[in-house]
């Protein structure tokens, strides 16, 4: 049981849409995501694995999460 503190592998991610890939060079995959305005850019990857894979084919990268912004107040 956990505590529910957010902490460790149990933490939250309900504000992850989903994935994003960037690699050496500075491309992000897929073309078109915009981490600084999700909901302006294309959709990201579904799952990790699905970044992954991208990052395996094209001999490296970062999979990173692409987040919801923060609501405005």
């Amino acid at each position: 049981m956990g505590c529910g503190c957010g902490g460790g592998a149990g933490s939250n991610r309900s504000d992850t849409i989903g994935y994003y890939v960037v690699l050496p060079g500075g491309d992000v995959l897929p073309a078109g995501v915009n981490p600084a305005d999700p909901d302006a850019g294309e959709p990201p990857y579904a799952f990790y694995q699905e970044a992954h894979n991208q990052v395996v084919l094209y001999g490296g990268g970062t999979v990173r999460r692409l987040r919801k912004q923060p609501a405005a107040t």
